[in-house]
């Protein structure tokens, strides 16, 4: 009877001993998430940091920084010297992102150079060496691709996309600011072909206070109806560079920014093509909105949409967001890092009013636009 009671006293003692352990991990296990997302946070920081400081010692090699496409010492061609930018013949070496011109600065120059020498080659347009061009080729005759390559300073920690698909396209959580109007040069990184760059003197707002780039969750097969990845097509009178024939385009967000739903989702079944390679942030190496570049008119973690359904084309106003709680990491052509909320001032009332192309003066889209341009003549500081 003794032995009896006294097994008994030590299994209750035992079942409250291992309560009291499961509480203390129940009330240490967010605590130990918060962690690793702080830690997450910081190297995605660090990351945006060197491609920050990246710029800017390609500005003192160079010159000038990194344009979002035909970057003048790399992608220049005399065979498509003067040729429309736009156009159903138009050039993937021409489409070369930001991220191969630095490549040379991030400690990535054996890979620049599988690129470099062919992007400065006279390659007659529709040859079979052509193909190396296109980002999305991972397969086929001729050169191997470079566009595989996973550089594991494109890609935020915190992102949920992971890949190890040695035949997948790279992708990249930062994308360049093209400004804060679409079909305009407002951000520091431009789009034009011939010689055209922007140094620090073309940045009269001040580098403080102009956004280098920014980061934007990369698009995977669960995050379609996600406003963090998803990314909706076929929106009419949607924001767009180029109106292609047929097309309702405009340059206001309004259409975009009714696209809200709830719970982070979009309020439409019209989400982007699961295709691996047509998803935010699929492809480094291409200049294209839909994978490098964004623009600061709906503030972070808002809608991303386009008006046409083809990743070639160019009807694509995508939006910074983040697994970061509250907003999104931006770097700043100083080579800062700042943090901006999710609540950020965008004036979302100017949102139905259509900006003209030659936009000039101060941004529409209140601090957030501000920030997205580089010579709107506000004196905006980043909050």
């Amino acid at each position: 009877m003794k032995k009896t009671t006294i097994f008994a006293f030590t299994l209750v003692e035992l079942l409250v001993v291992i309560a009291i352990i499961g509480a203390l991990i129940a009330l240490l296990l967010p605590a130990v998430q918060a962690a690793r997302e702080a830690a997450r946070r910081s190297q995605c920081t660090n990351n945006m940091k060197q491609l920050a400081i990246a710029c800017h010692n390609m500005h003192d090699t160079r010159g000038h920084f990194p344009k979002a496409q035909y970057s003048k010492n790399l992608c220049e061609d005399p065979f498509l010297e003067g040729r429309s930018a736009w156009g159903s013949s138009r050039n993937y070496r021409h489409h070369l992102s930001f991220m191969v011109d630095l490549l040379p600065f991030i400690e990535q120059n054996t890979l620049y150079e599988t690129i470099a020498p062919k992007a400065i080659a006279n390659i007659a347009e529709g040859s079979g060496a052509n193909n190396f061009w296109n980002p999305s080729r991972t397969t086929g005759g001729g050169d191997p691709t470079p566009w595989t390559a996973k550089i594991a300073s494109f890609i935020c920690p915190s992102t949920p996309y992971k890949s190890t698909d040695i035949s997948q396209l790279g992708g990249t959580s930062y994308h360049a600011c093209r400004g804060d109007v679409v079909k305009n040069q407002r951000g520091v990184f431009i789009s034009e072909m011939g010689t055209i760059v922007v140094d620090m003197a073309g940045i009269p707002d001040g580098t403080s206070n102009t956004i280098f780039f920014g980061e934007s969750v990369i698009g995977s097969s669960d995050s379609q109806n996600k406003m963090k990845g998803g990314f909706v097509l076929n929106v009419p009178n949607a924001p767009a560079e180029n109106a292609l024939s047929g097309a309702t385009a405009t340059q206001n967000p309004k259409a975009c920014w009714d696209l809200r739903g709830s719970g982070g989702e979009y309020n439409t079944t019209g989400y982007t093509s699961s295709s691996g390679s047509d998803l935010l942030g699929r492809r480094w190496g291409a200049a294209h909105p839909l994978f490098t570049w964004f623009f600061a008119t709906i503030p972070p973690n808002g809608p991303s949409c386009s008006y046409d359904n083809a990743t070639d084309k160019w009807g694509h106003l995508v939006t910074t967001s983040s697994m970061h709680s509250g907003g999104v990491n931006v770097a700043l052509a100083d080579g800062s890092v700042r943090f901006i909320s999710e609540t950020i001032e965008s004036n979302a009332a100017n949102y139905g009013v259509t900006q003209p192309t030659n936009y000039s003066g101060s941004s529409p889209y209140g601090v957030w636009g501000a920030l997205g341009s580089k010579n709107g003549g506000e004196s905006v500081a980043v909050p």
